[in-house]
């Protein structure tokens, strides 16, 4: 991958993961998150049980950065503790403001916007902060 071209077939790829998902039967835990710069949207929904994340969707109105880390997300969330998507967080914030490598392996479709594309940080964050979120609330929105 050039490390200069923002949208590649790797981002791209999570990106369809996201969407390709079936929204869970009975969520634990939920939470959304607006990027005020641009507009994204996620919603997150957790099923949480023993503290462990059994299920996860997450549901993205923006951007492929956006869609992209929240496939990172999907992948690397399910079935870990619930405590771990603070530390995801915490992690994806690290990684993009140091010279370290990525703590997960697929971060790497996201290496534009650490070194070329900064002001694309946040669109990479939100499902991340959002999922974090989830995690501490126990509150569902009907829909």
């Amino acid at each position: 991958m050039k490390e200069h071209r923002l949208y590649h077939e790797q981002l791209l790829a999570l990106a369809r993961q996201v969407r390709a998902q079936t929204p869970l039967a009975h969520p634990t835990h939920w939470a959304e998150k607006v990027n005020r710069s641009c507009g994204d949207r996620i919603a997150v929904s957790l099923a949480v049980e023993n503290a462990r994340i059994k299920g996860i969707f997450i549901e993205v109105e923006g951007c492929a950065i956006c869609e992209g880390a929240a496939g990172i997300l999907l992948t690397n969330a399910s079935g870990k503790p619930v405590s771990t998507l603070d530390q995801m967080q915490t992690n994806i914030e690290t990684w993009l403001t140091k010279n370290i490598p990525p703590p997960y392996p697929n971060l790497t479709a996201l290496e534009p916007i650490k070194t070329t594309y900064k002001t694309r940080q946040n669109c990479a964050k939100l499902p991340f902060q959002t999922a974090t979120l989830a995690a501490i609330s126990a509150v569902i929105r009907e829909k």
